[in-house]
């Protein structure tokens, strides 16, 4: 493996971004459909959302995060090339407004570090990168002084549950709604008081 390095995300990544995102989030996908939930005689790959149709949502959006200041996204680079991200939203100071449709809003309040998406691309997994991203994320997070950190994860997306209980996070008790009858689960960590 190429050595890995970290550095702060700009708005001209936003294509990278993207195809790190669609990559990760496709392969997760299809791993985590089980029999139950996938109707008979259909492929895993077409209970997946239409990943070309939202390529280009998903490039803006993330054009759009890369240039707000209470968005922090980290790349992890080999050879030249993007091989995973972490997204996090900052919160609000409780002075500041929070947009209505502010994935962290309900964190603000607390003060919490919202830790919107660590991807990998698959073909880059069990290298190590998730966890140089996270252990990034993690340090960021100890220095801010935030008592909170938030994330949702899907319900079926079983390797990641797993990495973030290994580290810590423990289910909130938050559910939403995902696709095909499925939920995204809430997860919350927090810094323990000094003994």
């Amino acid at each position: 493996m190429c050595t890995v390095t970290l550095q702060a995300l700009r708005p001209d990544a936003a294509d990278a971004v993207t195809r790190v995102h669609l990559a990760a989030r496709g392969a997760y996908y299809a791993a985590g459909q089980p029999e139950a939930v996938q109707p008979e005689g259909v492929e895993p790959e077409s209970v997946r959302p239409d990943t070309v149709t939202q390529s280009a949502e998903y490039t803006e959006l993330w054009r759009s995060r890369l240039g707000r200041e209470d968005w922090r996204l980290t790349g992890a680079f080999g050879g030249g090339e993007l091989l995973g991200f972490t997204a996090v939203q900052v919160p609000a100071a409780p002075t500041q407004e929070v947009p209505p449709d502010d994935v962290a809003q309900h964190s603000a309040a607390e003060h919490a570090l919202h830790l919107v998406a660590l991807y990998v691309h698959p073909d880059h997994w069990d290298l190590g990168i998730g966890t140089l991203l996270y252990d990034a994320f993690e340090k960021d997070w100890a220095a801010g002084g935030y008592p909170r950190a938030e994330l949702d994860v899907w319900s079926l997306n079983h390797r990641a549950r797993r990495f973030y209980t290994r580290r810590g996070w423990l289910d909130d008790g938050r559910v939403r709604p995902a696709h095909e009858g499925t939920d995204y689960l809430g997860m919350v960590l927090r810094r323990h008081p000094p003994a």
